[in-house]
């Protein structure tokens, strides 16, 4: 199946997790990557007329935050959030972000459990 197929495949597969509440997280590396960033958010934006999730429109709207690790004051990921829905941009990651960005990984996971970060 072609990526580009693919990533459509999971956001539908996603669908129902949207509607019911449950913590949704999408996770976009760019290194080795055959898709670019702006296809990435360009999909959700091609099935807005679609209607699949209520909170697409203010999500898409909402302006990407940097994320940060320990002293470090080089960006290391950007990551936007609404409800449900936790996006992230990891940079400098391949298919194994826990290897490739381990601080940017464990933020992540923080961010997604509401539990205190372990990398600052």
């Amino acid at each position: 199946m072609e990526l580009k197929n693919s990533i459509f495949f999971l956001l539908l597969l996603l669908v129902p997790h949207f509607h019911g509440g449950i913590t949704t997280a999408v996770a976009a590396r760019n290194q080795d990557s055959s898709e670019s960033w702006g296809y990435v958010e360009v999909r959700p934006r091609s099935i807005r007329s679609w209607n699949w999730w209520e909170g697409l429109k203010t999500f898409l709207n909402m302006e990407r935050k940097p994320i940060y690790c320990g002293g470090d004051q080089g960006t290391k990921a950007f990551t936007k959030s609404y409800k449900n829905l936790h996006f992230y941009w990891i940079l400098g990651a391949g298919h194994f972000v826990p290897v490739d960005q381990p601080c940017v990984a464990l933020d992540m996971v923080a961010i997604i459990t509401q539990s205190p970060a372990v990398s600052k």
